[in-house]
């Protein structure tokens, strides 16, 4: 049994023997300058060099898709990339006769190029080889006028891939800070305004050739003798959307995404010759929506007997800790807040989406400690969210 060792050494060789060589590659299938990639459709592009390219020996050619994706052929001029992402990527090539070689290298059997960096009229190539003594990586520093950098087409000098998707489906919900007017859905209490939206790994680029099309994994609002209607569904040109859900759902509502190319930006012509009909990508994934009025340890098992998350002791000593009482809702109504004190006198009154009492009359001056009693309402047709009880303030 033979073992091989790996040696590493970093050799810099200058070459002087001038190669004649004019370069130029092309794609096979010019029909493939423009691709749709889903997982269900590869995209797979290959190039071709003019046979009479006046490499004599040995040829070498080195390709880069553009995609980080790197191929070293010997002696053969054409290569296939398979592309799987989005984007404008301009694939390269360089071609090297080992006529340009010194002997240790050029009699060992090469196993990969790498082009290192441009230093002043010379360029550095990284060249894996084996010998019958192991492994051997070396830099070549080769003239520029002894390497040719393969010119391609205008057909093959830019590949456009357009992808519906980018790596790992994952979507961004956040609580939306605007409020809209309730539709009249025929669900008791809050309704939940939440903004939408693929996270980065979706970064098109060309992001105005896009559709995005939701559907909401809820019926839309009945019509005025009680027929359900469709599922709540919306088309947009943005990929950020508020959409607002009736009611709380633990579990999570089931929404759909999916993402098309715009037909209205392409010619038929144009859609046709490149395939990109049915360049689209469906996802689903599930929004839980849950009224932090009611906090994470509220039943949950039953939602209808959910109960009200309020503090009952605040220190507004300027400590910045625990210094207001304060709650909010999830949804899209306003609370309004009372505060008595002992003697059962109005000392403070609020309403917002948020509450935040900071131990201040209305007037502004200062409540001395003391157990305060709270009357929460709210304007939901919901009676969980009307409650009431005591609260401690404590400044010491």
């Amino acid at each position: 049994m033979k073992c091989f060792f790996a040696l590493i050494s970093i050799l810099v060789i200058s070459l002087s023997t001038k190669a004649q060589l004019d370069i130029t590659f092309d794609l096979s299938d010019n029909n493939k300058r423009v691709n749709c990639y889903t997982p269900d459709k590869p995209v797979s592009v290959s190039f071709f060099v003019d046979q009479n390219n006046g490499c004599i020996g040995t040829c070498y050619y080195i390709w880069d898709n553009g995609e980080n994706e790197k191929k070293t052929n010997k002696n053969s001029n054409n290569v296939t990339f398979n592309y799987t992402s989005d984007g404008e990527f301009k694939p390269s090539l360089i071609v090297i006769d080992d006529n340009s070689f010194p002997d240790s290298v050029k009699t060992s059997e090469i196993t990969r190029f790498e082009k290192a960096t441009l230093n002043g009229n010379s360029v550095d190539l990284i060249v894996n080889y084996k010998t019958i003594n192991g492994i051997w990586i070396d830099t070549l520093s080769i003239s520029t006028d002894q390497i040719d950098t393969a010119q391609a087409s205008n057909a093959a000098s830019k590949i456009q891939v357009y992808s519906p998707i980018n790596g790992v489906p994952n979507y961004e919900v956040s609580e939306s800070p605007n409020a809209v007017e309730k539709p009249n859905y025929p669900f008791p209490g809050e309704s939940y305004l939440l903004t939408l939206r693929p996270d980065d790994s979706f970064s098109p680029f060309d992001a105005d050739v896009w559709v995005y099309h939701w559907d909401f994994g809820h019926p839309t609002p009945p019509d005025s003798d009680g027929t359900p209607k469709e599922m709540a569904n919306v088309s947009t040109k943005s990929d950020t959307i508020d959409h607002l859900f009736p009611h709380e759902n633990l579990e999570g509502f089931k929404v759909r995404l999916t993402i098309s190319l715009d037909s209205t930006k392409f010619t038929s012509n144009f859609i046709n010759t490149y395939k990109l009909a049915g360049c689209y990508s469906t996802e689903e994934f599930l929004v839980p929506v849950e009224d932090k009025f009611f906090g994470n340890t509220s039943n949950k098992e039953n939602i209808s007997e959910r109960k009200a998350f309020v503090a009952n002791t605040f220190t507004p000593n300027d400590d910045d800790i625990n210094e207001v009482f304060t709650f909010s809702t999830s949804g899209q109504h306003f609370f309004t807040v009372k505060i008595f004190n002992r003697w059962s006198n109005l000392v403070y009154e609020q309403s917002g989406y948020t509450i935040a009492w900071d131990g201040k009359t209305n007037g502004g001056g200062l409540c001395n400690s003391g157990v305060y009693y709270f009357v929460i309402t709210s304007d939901a047709d919901d009676e969980r969210h009307n409650t009431n009880g005591y609260i401690n303030l404590f400044r010491e």
